[in-house]
Formats: structure tokens, C-alpha cells, sequence
């Protein structure tokens, strides 16, 4: 069994995969944590989920990118085009709500899907269970959504079905996603947010945590501008290729600072 201790975390998390291949993604690093036993049969993996895994899992999405993606991005992403579509959210309203602006313990609450098992380490204190806290970072929660996000996911796609979208391609989509979730997992990192915080303070507040300079303030505010012409269109750009163009600027600032998962 392999250690995975999180930066700038209170918590160290021991991931027993019994002798599978799973995978975790820490500061832009994917780490293989491989538990030391006889076994070493591969596994279909819960907090990720590669493009030939998705494919599979339902075809009719056809969320399309060049690397291996978290299921947090087609899961939201979908649902996003959903949005973007004018289609009416009614059926799991309340699902996309909890885990659009990371509130992963709600969310959980919600799908109830199986958790994976994680033992964890707080200032002293082991817990070794598969049950979500409140008091989880969340990061553990993410991990732990794993399974609630995939039956999210098909749930979706049965209800809204397959969705064409001329003007915003996919890795956008999945970009979008690990745009906003990003920063608020690492704002929460650093215990910098409030409950229920907006994606302006959110900016604001991390980036002068980490001394940001205004300059690059302004572009992930113009990313964030263009996620809302997604959610809410309102001509925030003189067209869907601007707006790209403006938020593909600000995830270079993210990937810069290092700010993605």
C-alpha cells in the first residue's frame, strides 16, 4: 500500500485498492497508487474514467478529449450543454446544483451511490470508513463521489438524451468544469471561502491569497464570464469563438499557478 499525502492539507489518505490500479489526481500529477498485494487485475476505476470507459458507459454522449478525464468533467459538462441547449432542468435539478459548486457532501446525500473505501489521517485522529462528513475536504469528497457521479451521469443522458453543440467543442466543456471546481477546491484548501461564496469571490479571494497579479485577475474573470454566457447566455462575447478564446486564456493562468486538480 502506497501514501498519499495531499499539500497544504491537515489530512494524509491512505487508498487501499486490494490490489487494483486506481487513480487520483493531486497539483496536476496523476498518481498511481497500487496497493502491494499478489493481485494486479485491472478494475473499472470510480474517481476517473477514461474516454474508452465513457464511450462505453454511454455512447450517446460522445464527450470527446485527448486525455484521460475525470468523470466530474462529462458528468457536469453534460450537463452544462444541457443548459446551453435551453432545455429545462427539471429532472436532477437539485444533483447538478450541489455538484456544480462543489458541495460534494450534499450531492453524495442526494445520489447515494457506493463509496470507496478510504482511510484517512486528521491531526492524530485515523478514520478508516467509506461514510462523507461535512468536515471531509474536498478532495475526500471528491474521491468519494466517484460512483454517485457516474450514476448522475447515466441518469442524465437517459432524460436529456444526445445534445449537438456547433459553437463550443467538448474539451471546452470538460475545461469549464475543472475551471470552477478547481478553484474552489483549492480556495477551500486554504479556508478562504465562506458558505455558498460566488465564483467573483472565489477568484478574487484566492488570487490575492496567492498574490496574483491584476492582470491575470482579469482574464480568469473573463473565463468566468464565459462560463456564464454557457449558463446564461446574455451576448457576454461578440461571439462563441471570443468568448472561447477569452476563457482558453484564463485556464492558462489556472495551469500557470498551478491551480487545477
Amino acid at each position: 500500500m502506497q501514501i498519499l499525502s495531499a499539500k497544504r492539507r491537515k489530512e494524509v489518505y491512505f487508498f487501499f485498492a486490494n490490489g487494483y490500479k486506481t487513480f487520483s489526481f493531486v497539483n496536476n500529477i496523476s498518481v498511481d497508487i497500487v496497493s502491494k498485494t499478489k493481485q494486479n487485475k485491472p478494475r473499472k476505476r470510480y474517481n476517473s474514467l477514461s474516454q474508452t470507459d465513457l464511450n462505453k458507459n454511454n455512447s450517446s454522449t460522445k464527450m470527446k478529449s485527448d486525455r484521460e478525464i475525470l468523470i466530474i468533467e462529462p458528468a457536469v459538462g453534460y450537463m452544462l450543454k444541457v443548459l446551453k441547449s435551453g432545455k429545462p432542468i427539471t429532472d436532477f435539478k437539485n444533483e447538478f446544483r450541489h455538484i456544480r459548486h462543489g458541495n460534494y457532501f450534499e450531492f453524495l446525500n442526494l445520489v447515494q451511490g457506493p463509496i470507496p473505501p478510504m482511510t484517512t489521517y486528521d491531526n492524530g485522529v485515523i478514520t478508516n470508513d467509506n461514510t462523507p462528513r461535512k468536515t471531509d475536504y474536498d478532495f475526500a469528497l471528491l474521491l468519494k463521489s466517484g460512483p454517485s457521479l457516474m450514476i448522475f451521469f447515466k441518469n442524465c443522458t437517459s432524460v436529456y438524451g444526445y445534445i449537438v453543440d456547433n459553437d463550443v467543442p467538448d474539451n471546452i466543456y470538460l475545461k469549464v468544469v475543472l475551471f470552477e471546481i478547481s478553484l474552489r477546491m483549492h480556495a477551500n484548501n486554504y479556508e478562504l471561502l465562506n458558505e455558498r461564496e460566488n465564483l467573483i469571490n472565489v477568484i478574487n479571494k484566492l488570487c490575492w491569497h496567492k498574490n496574483i497579479q491584476q492582470r491575470e485577475i482579469d482574464h480568469l474573470h473573463n473565463g468566468r464570464i464565459f462560463i456564464n454566457m454557457i449558463k446564461h447566455f446574455k451576448n457576454q462575447y461578440p461571439s462563441w469563438s471570443d468568448g472561447i478564446a477569452a476563457f482558453n486564456k484564463a485556464y492558462e493562468i489556472i495551469e500557470k499557478h498551478e491551480l487545477n486538480i
